[in-house]
């Protein structure tokens, strides 16, 4: 029975997680929105809710551990919430908080059973994205949507694809073939904020599996190389140089509308209308779903939100756990620490151009919070998975 409810528990995550898609399926409705948390969501949510707190309470686990800047982060966000009188923001910061917990909740069980779950959200994503663009296709017309997932939407699951895929196997054929995917779902909209973060990603774990499981001597040597290659690139910096100019060109990075010189796309103007929003409550901010400000910014948003004290405590919260637990890598090298460490910062990265890490409702910003709650445990119990 105990078993039974552990694994019940941890689908209920998973099915959360899939029904936090629901409203991006289908033909293009125009009301395609990372901030939407809609019928089906909170149905999800519910399950994920009951069936944590039965599985909990027959555990005796009704007690609930969290680190302490988190737990100040959420502290003055539901603060903020409660001072500006708004009864969706209250309930959204504190179904915000609650999230946070029952997903930290989940590594109290089985290890093996997350695995397999995971497992299978790694497939369902990958097959429901694969769906939506063979049912849909790419509107190059207009917006490049997938039926009604905006690009960048579609895009940033396929970086939740690859770091689930690498988090529950080190068979090498899995992982190449979910990173292929991830990168298809990305390049394929043109998202340029998800391409980037994917590759921050990749290369991120690359870099600390080599620094953190090579000898020092091993190390250096690698140095030596790299050094002694610079006169080899000089040799053939024109090829290197038009390489790079024609993935500009396919990004266009070059375009009026869409590259550098647009402004990110327009986003510098809406920095500066938010930043102008901001200074009217600079110290806990607005309150969580309670400012209808297009900011494009993840740090933006926590700005206008939760004021400087809620960013402060947030971004105080993330880089003590990154640091922790790049110490814990250190003295013992963990793939599954290696692989949440890389998507954290990737998505730290992705969130100077959007906004949905801190939708809690969103695919990536349940990804992000699933490592960081993964990372907490770890640091705090050393479980291995």
């Amino acid at each position: 029975m105990i078993n039974f409810l552990s694994k019940i528990k941890i689908l209920s995550f998973i099915t959360f997680f899939t029904l936090s898609l629901y409203s991006y399926f289908g033909p293009e409705k125009n009301l395609s929105s990372d901030s939407a948390f809609d019928t089906i969501q909170i149905f999800g949510f519910l399950i994920f809710i009951t069936s944590t707190l039965v599985n909990d309470f027959f555990k005796n686990k009704l007690i609930y551990k969290i680190d302490l800047l988190f737990l100040l982060f959420f502290i003055s966000i539901i603060i903020s919430s409660i001072i500006s009188l708004n009864l969706v923001s209250i309930a959204y910061s504190l179904a915000f908080f609650l999230n946070f917990i029952l997903i930290t909740s989940l590594f109290q069980e089985s290890q093996k059973d997350i695995r397999k779950s995971l497992s299978l959200l790694t497939i369902i994503l990958s097959i429901f994205l694969l769906i939506q663009f063979f049912l849909y296709g790419v509107d190059f017309g207009f917006g490049r949507n997938v039926g009604n997932f905006k690009p960048n939407q579609y895009a940033i699951i396929g970086l939740s694809i690859i770091s689930f895929a690498m988090f529950v196997s080190l068979n090498k054929a899995f992982r190449i073939l979910f990173i292929f995917l991830g990168f298809f779902f990305a390049t394929l909209v043109l998202s340029r904020g998800s391409i980037f973060s994917i590759i921050i990603f990749l290369f991120l774990y690359q870099f600390n599996k080599f620094y953190f499981t090579s000898s020092s001597l091993r190390f250096q040597n690698f140095s030596l190389l790299a050094l002694f290659s610079i006169p080899f690139i000089y040799l053939f910096i024109n090829q290197f140089q038009y390489i790079f100019n024609n993935i500009g060109i396919l990004l266009e990075l070059t375009n009026s509308t869409r590259g550098i010189d647009s402004g990110f796309t327009g986003r510098t103007v809406l920095w500066a209308h938010a930043l102008d929003y901001a200074k009217e409550s600079p110290l806990l901010g607005s309150g969580l779903r309670n400012l209808e400000v297009r900011t494009h910014s993840g740090y933006l948003l926590l700005l206008l939100e939760t004021g400087i004290v809620g960013i402060f405590l947030f971004l105080s919260a993330i880089l003590r756990t990154l640091f922790l637990s790049l110490k814990a890598l250190y003295f013992s090298y963990d793939d599954k620490v290696n692989i949440a460490i890389a998507y954290i910062i990737s998505m730290l990265a992705y969130s100077f151009i959007e906004r949905s890490l801190l939708l809690f409702s969103s695919p990536n910003s349940l990804t992000a919070f699933f490592f960081i709650a993964f990372l907490h445990y770890y640091n705090s119990k050393k479980i291995i998975l």
